[in-house]
């Protein structure tokens, strides 16, 4: 019997394919949709069983190449998934399951991966973009709106190209993302959210950064992550001095991936001299690393544990058309390297598609859509997965020295989230209680699950007297105090008998909490919220129902 390794459905046929795939569920029906965008300017969706989306507006023509990934985050907090991608036509598009949103002209090639955080004092989350035109003074930093008008202060003139996209990561702890980003004029910048450049900066290296920046924040100390055509990988500090730099064969057009193991951090990153390196936070060498591989890494490496034996297992995908899956001693996994027929420009990511409790590795190539499918199961809990880190692409891996989330991890105020001490839920959640593997939350909290059957509550009790049409006349009429530490209340009415759903997001766009999820009578309504147990920083309270949804900022200061 011959046993193929390809997911059923794929490999799907495409134009060149420079960028990582986006995969979410766009239209909340709790199955996964592939995004990409090519080289010919087309925007596809995908199903998870290879067959495309084609309806009014897809596959949608944005008239020139796309060579950044997409980016997705609920971006107006309106309940539903968005999706940015950006094109050389100079326009930046945002997308949700109705279509196209927003057309924002940059009148500027936009080349790198746009990046999704927040900026201002709105609820909204906005979109992060360099510009890469001649003149070279001409370039802006773009902060863009989810309905397409500019956060104040920007367009950012820069004066330098930026090809790569930007990380985000609040430095100054006022709440709001300051921005990471390289330059083809040598330079590594941090600059504020108000538009100042952070003392220090730029860090100027010996030539073009043309691959995307990545902020590692351990217990606070932030260390900025960027490879240079130098042929080096930089390691910057918050003051913008040099931590140390690891010098390889050639370029470094790989974007850094970071890994959690042992109670150590490794950063991870191809070169284009057939080489993966794999370093800790102060330089040295992981064992057994570097490891040469038959073909340069243009795209980031990615973790999983591709075969369910708590061990993180290495991907990555090369230029020659590898697919590549190693054990951390460099030995390869069962049926590995997998030879695409087309050479990947792009990352890799590393998912379950399907649903079936096991894992599939898709890659884009110079001509199709590859999807690997592992036959052992596997997860992805807690690993740097996909590109840039999450969906919304901001860069960022955030290491915390205790496991204190009560709702998700055994309660242990100095349990090492990495020595055993600290045990993860697997009941699809990771160690915040967000969803994990593609899955998606039903209304009574559980991943994957389809909600109440009709006539019951998310505890089986009967209702007698459920209304089935719910006023959508409601709010969050006051959060008080705010900015806080550590309680504040949510004040809420009610105008009929409704299901309500009261949630914390941070700014990542995951859930940390739910605080109400019951059916409540019409009127007026509190709840406090104790972030005792969480970091300073901005978050979002939603409230929401079948219906309708309001979201408010609040500030922890600590």
């Amino acid at each position: 019997v011959e046993v193929s390794i390809n997911q059923f459905g794929f490999p799907v046929s495409t134009a060149e394919l420079r960028s990582s795939p986006l995969v979410i569920d766009l239209d909340n029906d709790g199955d996964q949709e592939i995004i990409i965008g090519d080289n010919n300017g087309f925007v596809h969706i995908y199903n998870s069983d290879g067959s495309e989306v084609q309806n009014a507006t897809f596959p949608f023509d944005t008239g020139n190449q796309i060579w950044g990934s997409a980016a997705a985050a609920d971006l107006d907090r309106d309940g539903y998934t968005d999706f940015v991608i950006t094109s050389k036509s100079k326009h930046l598009y945002i997308f949700d399951q109705n279509g196209l949103k927003t057309d924002y002209n940059a009148n500027k090639y936009l080349m790198g991966t746009p990046a999704i955080g927040n900026l201002d004092d709105d609820d909204d989350l906005e979109v992060v973009i360099g510009g890469y035109s001649s003149p070279s003074s001409s370039n802006p930093i773009f902060a863009i709106n989810p309905d397409g008008s500019d956060v104040d202060g920007f367009p950012l003139i820069l004066g330098e190209k930026t090809k790569a996209g930007p990380a985000l990561v609040d430095y100054n702890g006022n709440g709001k993302d300051d921005i990471i980003i390289g330059t083809d004029d040598n330079n590594i910048y941090l600059i504020y959210d108000d538009g100042t450049t952070a003392p220090g900066f730029p860090y100027t290296t010996g030539d073009k950064m043309q691959a995307a920046p990545t902020v590692i924040d351990v217990d606070g100390e932030k260390i900025i992550f960027a490879g240079s055509n130098d042929n080096n990988l930089y390691a910057v500090n918050s003051n913008g001095s040099l931590r140390f730099s690891i010098q390889t064969g050639d370029k470094v057009q790989s974007s850094p991936s970071f890994l959690d193991y042992n109670g150590g951090q490794y950063i991870f990153f191809g070169s284009n001299d057939d080489m993966i390196y794999a370093v800790d936070i102060d330089g040295n060498t992981l064992n057994g690393w570097p490891l040469e591989v038959n073909g340069a890494i243009g795209g980031s490496v990615v973790f999983s544990d591709l075969d369910n034996d708590n061990n993180p297992e290495v991907v990555a995908a090369t230029e020659t058309g590898d697919i590549l899956a190693l054990h951390l001693d460099g030995s390869y996994v069962t049926y590995f390297p997998i030879a695409n027929d087309f050479p990947s420009s792009g990352s890799p990511m590393v998912i379950d598609l399907d649903g079936d409790n096991d894992l599939e590795i898709m890659a884009g190539s110079g001509s199709n859509l590859f999807v690997a499918d592992i036959k052992d199961p596997g997860n992805t809990d807690n690993y740097w997965n996909i590109y840039r880190g999450g969906i919304n692409r901001r860069g960022i891996n955030f290491v915390n020295g205790n496991c204190t989330d009560s709702l998700a991890c055994n309660y242990d105020p100095n349990g090492q989230i990495n020595n055993g001490s600290c045990i993860y839920k697997r009941e699809n959640k990771d160690c915040s209680g967000n969803c994990i593997d593609g899955f998606s939350e039903d209304e009574c909290g559980v991943c994957g699950g389809n909600g109440p059957e009709d006539g019951y509550d998310c505890n089986g009790d009967p209702f007698s007297n459920l209304i089935n049409i719910f006023s959508d006349i409601y709010s969050i009429s006051d959060i008080y105090p705010n900015p806080f530490n550590p309680l504040t209340t949510i004040k809420y009415g009610l105008t009929d008998y409704m299901p309500v759903k009261i949630s914390v997001y941070d700014l990542s766009g995951r859930r940390i909490k739910i605080l109400i999820n019951d059916y409540q009578q019409p009127g007026y309504h509190s709840v406090v919220w104790d972030a005792s147990s969480y970091p300073s920083g901005l978050y979002f309270i939603q409230i929401k129902t079948n219906k309708y949804g309001n979201t408010r900022k609040v500030l922890l200061i600590k």
